[in-house]
C-alpha cells in the first residue's frame, strides 16, 4: 500500500484520539493553558485531514475500498474469526461523513457562545467542551468503523458522553432527583437495539466486517439459510437508530428539559448523535433495503415522523425557543432521510449523501446563532452580516433538497401500492414546510433589535469563516467541477436536467411547492420590532404563531363550510314542509274521488292495491312527521 494512502487511513482516528487526550491533560489541569485552542487545533487538523483524504481518494473510490487496521485488541474465545479490532474504512460513505462531522464540529467550536455567569461556578465549563470531544471522537470511530464490533463499542462511549454533557449542563429548578433524565433511557434502548443486533449478526452470518457481510452474495446466503434473520437484524438495526435520529416519539427529548438546551448539548444532539444514526443506517441499506417489510416500515415511520415534528416546529411562536424549533427542523430532515433509504432504489444514494451534508451543516450553524441570540444576544451592528449569512446558507439548504427527487422519481416509478404513492406524494409537502421552517427563522433573526446581554463580542469574523467553507464545500456537491473530483457519479444540479425529462410533474410540483413555501413564510413575517407605532396589517401577524393560522384556517374553511351546512339543512326543511303539506292536503281529495270511482265500478281491482299502498306510505310519513 501506498505510504500516503497509509499515512491518510492512520491520521483518520489518531488525530481526534489525540485532540480528546490533549483536551483531558488540560481540562484535569496537568497541562495549563485555555482548553478551547487544544480542542480548535485538533478539529481544524482532523477537517484539513479529512478533505485531504477526499480529495486524495476520490479517483481511487471506484476501484475499492481502503481499510487499514490499528489495534487488534481481542479476539473471541473460539471465535478467531471474530477479533475485536479498532480500524479505519475509507469508502465514499464514510470520507462523506467523516468530512461532515468534522466540519460540523469545527463550526460549533467557531460559533459557540461563551459559558454564562450562572454556570461558571458548576463543572460545565470545565468538563463540557471534553465532553463533546470524547462525542466527537466515538463518532469518527462510528463512522470509520470496520466492522460490527468497532461500531457497536463506539456506540455506546457516545451514548456515555452524550450523558454525561447533559448532565453538566443541567440545570433545574427543581430538586436534582426530580428532574427528568430522558437522555438515559433513549440511549439505554438505542444500546440495547444495537447489541440484539449485533448477536444476530454474529450468529447468522461468517464475518463481523462490513465489506464482508454486506455483500450481496452473503446477504444472498444467509437469507436462503434463515428467512427470519435479515427481516430481525433490519427492523433492530432501524430501532437502534431512532433515538439518534430524534424521530417520533424521541423528539420529545428536546421538551424533557424546561430550561434552554446549552450550545454543547444542542451539538451533541443535532450533529454528533444525528449523524451517527444517519450513517448506521446508510452502512446498512444493502441489509435493510434487502428485506421489503423493513422498507415500508421505514418509509411510513419516517414521513409521519418528519411530518409530526415538523408540525411541533412551526406550532412554537417565532420567538419563543428557536433552538428547540430549529432541533425539530432537523429531525424533519432526518425523516426525510429514512423515508428515502426506506424506497430503497438503486443510484440513489448520492442524492442522499449530498442531502444529508447540506443540510446538517446549514442547520447547525443554525442552532448555534439561534443559541448565542438565546443566551448572549446579537448586537445590532453584527445584524446586517448575520442575514446575509443566513440568506446564503438557506440558499444552500434549498438547493440541497433537490438530493430527495431521485428516489421519490425511481419510487414513483418502481411501485403500484397506494399507500407507498400517497407517502411518496406527502414528502412533497413536508420538505415545503421544511423550507418554510428555514424561512420563518431567518425573518423571526432579522426581525429582532436585540442589545449584547454579556460583553462577549459577537462572532462575525468566524461566522463569514464557517459561512465561506460551507459554501465551498457544497460547491463540488452541487455544481459540476472539472478540476474538482468527485465522490459520486454527479452533482444535484447536474442530475436535474435528466430528472425532469423524466418525471416532469414530480419535478414541478416539488420546485412550486419550495417557492409557495418561502413567498408564504415572507408574506406572513412580521415587521422590524424597531416600528413601534404603527400596527401591522393582519396578513403579516399571520405567522407569529399557530394561534394565528388557527383562526384563518377557521374563516376560510371551517366557517364556509358550516354556512354550506346551515343552507342544506334549510333546504331539506323546506322540501321536508312541502311534501307534508302535498301528503296531507291534496292526497285525501285524491283518495276520495278514487273511492267515487270505485263505487260507480268505474275502476279496476290493481287501483285498490294501489289505494291501500299509498295509504300505508302516507300514514308512515304522518308518523314521521309527527
Amino acid at each position: 500500500m501506498d505510504r500516503t494512502i497509509t499515512l491518510l487511513l492512520q491520521l483518520g482516528l489518531v488525530v481526534p484520539f489525540v485532540t480528546v487526550l490533549m483536551s483531558a491533560l488540560v481540562a484535569c489541569r496537568v497541562l495549563k493553558g485555555n482548553p478551547r485552542w487544544p480542542a480548535l487545533l485538533g478539529v481544524s487538523v482532523t477537517t484539513l485531514v479529512a478533505v485531504a483524504s477526499a480529495g486524495y481518494f476520490s479517483p481511487l473510490l471506484g476501484e475499492q475500498s481502503y481499510s487499514f487496521p490499528l489495534v487488534r485488541w481481542l479476539t473471541l474465545p473460539g471465535e478467531t474469526s471474530l477479533p475485536l479490532e479498532i480500524g479505519v474504512l475509507y469508502d465514499s460513505l464514510s470520507l462523506t461523513f467523516y468530512t461532515l462531522v468534522s466540519a460540523g464540529m469545527l463550526c460549533v467550536l467557531l460559533l459557540s457562545p461563551p459559558d454564562s455567569a450562572e454556570s461558571a461556578e458548576t463543572v460545565a465549563p470545565r468538563y463540557g467542551g471534553l465532553l463533546l470531544l470524547m462525542g466527537f471522537c466515538a463518532t469518527t470511530g462510528i463512522i470509520l468503523a470496520t466492522n460490527f464490533l468497532q461500531l457497536f463499542f463506539c456506540w455506546c462511549l457516545l451514548s456515555m458522553s452524550l450523558n454525561l454533557l447533559h448532565e453538566v449542563h443541567l440545570r433545574t429548578t427543581l430538586a436534582p432527583e426530580t428532574a427528568r433524565r430522558h437522555w438515559w433511557g433513549w440511549n439505554g434502548l438505542g444500546n440495547g437495539m444495537l447489541l440484539l443486533g449485533l448477536f444476530l449478526v454474529q450468529t447468522n452470518f461468517t464475518s463481523l466486517d462490513f465489506l464482508t457481510m454486506l455483500q450481496p452474495a452473503a446477504l444472498t446466503q444467509v437469507a436462503e439459510t434463515n428467512r427470519t434473520a435479515l427481516p430481525g437484524i433490519s427492523v433492530l438495526l432501524f430501532f437502534a437508530a431512532l433515538p439518534r435520529l430524534s424521530l417520533f416519539p424521541a423528539s420529545a427529548l428536546l421538551v424533557s428539559r424546561e430550561e434552554n438546551w446549552s450550545a454543547r448539548s444542542l451539538a451533541g444532539i443535532n450533529l454528533l448523535a444525528m449523524t451517527a444514526g444517519l450513517f448506521l443506517l446508510l452502512r446498512c441499506a444493502p441489509l435493510i433495503q434487502a428485506v421489503p417489510a423493513t422498507r415500508t416500515l421505514m418509509v411510513q415511520l419516517g414521513t409521519l415522523s418528519a411530518l409530526l415534528t415538523l408540525f411541533s416546529a412551526l406550532s412554537l411562536p417565532r420567538d419563543t425557543h428557536p433552538d428547540r424549533s430549529l432541533s425539530w427542523l432537523t429531525a424533519t430532515l432526518a425523516g426525510l432521510v429514512v423515508a428515502s433509504v426506506g424506497l430503497g432504489q438503486v443510484g440513489t444514494l448520492s442524492g442522499t449523501l449530498a442531502l444529508v451534508v447540506l443540510e446538517l451543516l446549514v442547520l447547525v450553524i443554525l442552532i448555534l446563532l439561534a443559541a448565542w441570540r438565546e443566551q448572549n444576544g446579537i448586537p445590532t451592528a453584527a445584524l446586517a452580516s448575520v442575514k446575509l449569512c443566513l440568506m446564503l446558507l438557506i440558499l444552500l439548504a434549498v438547493c440541497g433538497l433537490v438530493g430527495l427527487l431521485p428516489a421519490l422519481i425511481l419510487a414513483r416509478d418502481a411501485t403500484d401500492d397506494l399507500r407507498v404513492s400517497f407517502f411518496i406524494w406527502l414528502t412533497v409537502p413536508v420538505a415545503a414546510g421544511y423550507v418554510a421552517g428555514l424561512m420563518r427563522f431567518y425573518f423571526s433573526l432579522a426581525g429582532s433589535n436585540s442589545s449584547p446581554k454579556t460583553g462577549a463580542p459577537f462572532p462575525v469574523l468566524a461566522l463569514w469563516s464557517a459561512t465561506l467553507g460551507v459554501s465551498l464545500l457544497a460547491s463540488p456537491l452541487l455544481i459540476p467541477f472539472p478540476v474538482v473530483p468527485s465522490l459520486w457519479p454527479g452533482p444535484l444540479l447536474e442530475m436535474l436536467p435528466p430528472l425532469f425529462e423524466h418525471d416532469w410533474l414530480m419535478c414541478s410540483l416539488f420546485g412550486l411547492a419550495l417557492l409557495v413555501a418561502m413567498i408564504l413564510t415572507w408574506m406572513t413575517a412580521g415587521r422590524s420590532r424597531s416600528i413601534a407605532t404603527t400596527e401591522p396589517p393582519a396578513l403579516l401577524q399571520l405567522g407569529r404563531s399557530h394561534y394565528y393560522l388557527m383562526s384563518l384556517l377557521d374563516r376560510a374553511l371551517i366557517q364556509p363550510l358550516e354556512l354550506l351546512a346551515r343552507t342544506v339543512s334549510l333546504v331539506e326543511e323546506w322540501i321536508v314542509s312541502r311534501l307534508s303539506r302535498f301528503s296531507l292536503e291534496r292526497l285525501p281529495r285524491a283518495w276520495g274521488d278514487l273511492l267515487l270511482h270505485m263505487q260507480n265500478g268505474q275502476v279496476t281491482f290493481p287501483t285498490l292495491i294501489l289505494v291501500m299502498t299509498l295509504s300505508v306510505l302516507i300514514l308512515v310519513l304522518m308518523v314521521l312527521q309527527i
